[in-house]
């Protein structure tokens, strides 16, 4: 299947609005690697505003912050009808994953990983951007033991981070710190 420029080899994953594929621009030989990874708004979603803000979000600050610990946005399509997000394929497992599998990580591995992602949160943050998904599935890590931060669609301004009664409150559930919670629902 071909989107725009790309070629969708293989699913890599799923998300709640959207399907990630890993994939090669149009044109290569059909041995060439796969790449990229296509992040694509799943066709249901099409005209859901929320759904397609979290990919535009993720666009906007994909194309503001960039970092070696953070995901590298490298086109967005959100004006056709099938909109999508191109990055490099990141090879490894999520945080997630590993302590799934292993059950936990070691000191040395967990500081090893916190300060690459401190390093991914302080490029935003002084972009004036928070991540507001912080959790292990949106951290993957590679066999040569290197973090990227991913899933920027629920980032949020600083402006826009200030606690008020009207303020919708995003992220993961059991991954948003119980401040937040306690302020935005009393």
């Amino acid at each position: 299947r071909c989107l725009g420029e790309w070629q969708l080899c293989k699913l890599a994953g799923c998300g709640s609005f959207t399907d990630v594929f890993f994939a090669r621009p149009l044109g290569c030989r059909p041995d060439w690697p796969a790449d990229y990874a296509v992040k694509v708004l799943r066709p249901k979603y099409a005209d859901n505003p929320a759904a397609v803000d979290l990919l535009r979000r993720e666009a906007e600050v994909g194309s503001e912050v960039s970092h070696r610990h953070l995901v590298t946005i490298l086109e967005a399509n959100l004006s056709a009808k099938e909109k999508y997000l191109v990055m490099p394929r990141l090879d490894g497992v999520s945080i997630g994953q590993i302590i799934e599998r292993a059950g936990h990580l070691s000191v040395r591995q967990s500081l090893w990983i916190l300060r690459q992602v401190t390093e991914a949160l302080d490029a935003l943050h002084q972009n004036r951007w928070l991540h507001g998904d912080l959790k292990p599935d949106n951290i993957m890590f590679s066999s040569r033991g290197h973090a990227t931060l991913i899933d920027l669609g629920f980032a949020m301004r600083f402006a826009e981070a200030t606690i008020t009664e009207t303020r919708v409150t995003r992220g993961t559930f059991n991954f948003i710190a119980p401040e937040t919670l306690t302020s935005a629902y009393g």
